[in-house]
């Protein structure tokens, strides 16, 4: 059974500062330098119109999933924004990144969100946007934009899914 919840919730979980890291290696291609001090630390400060919402995994409390999600007011209205959204090979096509998603929903329509917006930005193959666009075409968003973003780091496809929530 997995439990969609709030990281917040989870600080608890014996070790969840490692299963998060390694999760997060599995989503950015690295693993960020960040000890158990600076992640507590990092997630008690984050702002209340931001969360990371996380699917953890009942019976052995490792995390399947991952869903960054903040909120953006525009000149019109509030929108919610999905930055990251993963769920690791061995928990997808069960449901568990359209129960992410709709948590994210959640979390808009609540801090009175009347859009929400996906984007994925990070360097990724072909076959891999294939999929991303599929899953959020079948969660009734559509593309709204392809445009090369420059990193730092890398450079990286964005792709914007745009749905109403109302």
């Amino acid at each position: 059974m997995i439990d969609i919840t709030s990281i917040k919730n989870v600080l608890n979980i014996g070790g969840i500062h490692t299963k998060i890291l390694a999760i997060t290696e599995m989503l950015e291609g690295y693993l960020p330098p960040m000890s158990p001090e600076q992640f507590y630390s990092t997630i008690l400060k984050m702002p209340e119109h931001q969360d990371i919402l996380v699917a953890v995994d009942r019976t052995t409390s490792n995390i399947v999933g991952i869903c960054t999600v903040h909120l953006e007011q525009t000149i019109y209205h509030k929108r919610c924004i999905i930055s990251e959204l993963y769920i690791i090979e061995a928990a997808r096509g069960k449901g568990t990144g359209a129960r992410l998603l709709h948590a994210a929903h959640l979390f808009g329509k609540t801090n009175g969100c009347v859009r929400s917006r996906a984007v994925i930005g990070r360097k990724v193959s072909h076959q891999i946007l294939e999929e991303y666009d599929e899953f959020y075409s079948r969660m009734q968003y559509r593309t709204v934009a392809k445009a090369s973003v420059s990193e730092i780091r890398t450079s990286s496809t964005s792709h914007t899914h745009t749905p109403a929530l109302y």
